[in-house]
């Protein structure tokens, strides 16, 4: 059985990642968390639920059979040493911190399984990080084990599609769309192509330079219309005829820039942004 370590056990971290994992054959998974509180909730009730809203269903889901554990327990440091890959689903501040933890089971794995591969997946909407974040394990592994960690360990940029929402971290009721992939920066060293809602593509960074704009985009400009007319949702202000003009009139600009300054053409720029609308009005809250 292979091993998926989970860094991050917030909205996106169990609605999505966990979520995924729980439902692909051959895979264990195990959560890791700064915050005590996330890790007690979901140890202590042993599950958590998770809503999702599909092209043609709703689905509710139960995902149990995690380990999950705060960087101050012994099985972290264990589960750095035993994964296949490891997912960062953490803000972009967070990760100099997180990167020196790891070196340090990444050691351990270096001595008690040298010729395991390891692939780290970061999932996060800032682009342009993976150069600093490569820098940044190389200053915490020792010399002596840069070699190893180059043959061994791939690090991997990601582009997130998929909303996810939840009353807190700790909350262990998630509500999530699933329509499109989260698309990988390719190659990998681990095979998840049998894992739904992952999918490889090229370009990446392009790709994600490009998606912040035209999927980001248009929704932040809803939000910020959507507080200024007095709405608490999305769905709200998606609802509001003036509300729904605006937010067009910002695709329309947004598309036409885009298309002007990369080199993609439409029919791309379509497929990386176009959203299946989801059965179901899953409620997309403003402050969000």
């Amino acid at each position: 059985m292979k091993h998926a370590l989970i860094i991050g056990a917030g909205r996106l971290g169990k609605g999505f990642i966990g979520e995924t994992l729980a439902n692909a054959e051959g895979w264990k998974t195990t959560f890791i968390d700064i915050d005590e509180n996330v890790i007690e909730a979901m140890k202590n009730k042993g599950y958590y639920d998770v809503c999702v809203h599909r092209e043609t269903r709703i689905e509710e889901h139960r995902v149990r059979g995690y380990d999950a554990y705060t960087w101050k327990q012994s099985g972290a440091m264990e589960s750095v040493i035993d994964a296949d890959v490891i997912y960062f689903v953490i803000y972009p501040e967070q990760i100099p911190q997180a990167v020196c933890t790891v070196c340090e089971g990444l050691y351990r794995r270096k001595q008690q399984q040298p010729d395991k591969k390891l692939c780290m997946i970061f999932i996060t909407n800032k682009n342009h990080l993976m150069k600093d974040i490569e820098q940044m394990f190389y200053e915490h592994l020792p010399e002596e084990t840069h070699a190893w960690f180059q043959e061994q360990v791939v690090l991997r940029d990601s582009i997130v599609r998929r909303s996810t929402d939840a009353q807190s971290n700790a909350a262990l009721n998630i509500r999530t769309t699933a329509v499109l992939s989260l698309l990988i920066q390719q190659p990998l060293n681990v095979d998840l192509s049998a894992i739904e809602w992952m999918e490889t593509c090229d370009q990446l960074e392009l790709l994600k330079d490009v998606k912040v704009f035209v999927v980001n985009g248009p929704h932040a400009a809803s939000a910020f219309l959507g507080y200024y007319k007095g709405y608490e949702t999305i769905n709200e202000i998606s609802s509001d005829e003036e509300g729904a003009a605006f937010i067009k009139e910002v695709e329309k600009e947004i598309t036409e820039g885009v298309l002007q300054h990369y080199p993609l053409t439409k029919k791309q720029l379509y497929n990386l942004s176009h959203f299946p609308a989801a059965k179901g009005e899953m409620v997309d809250y403003i402050y969000r």
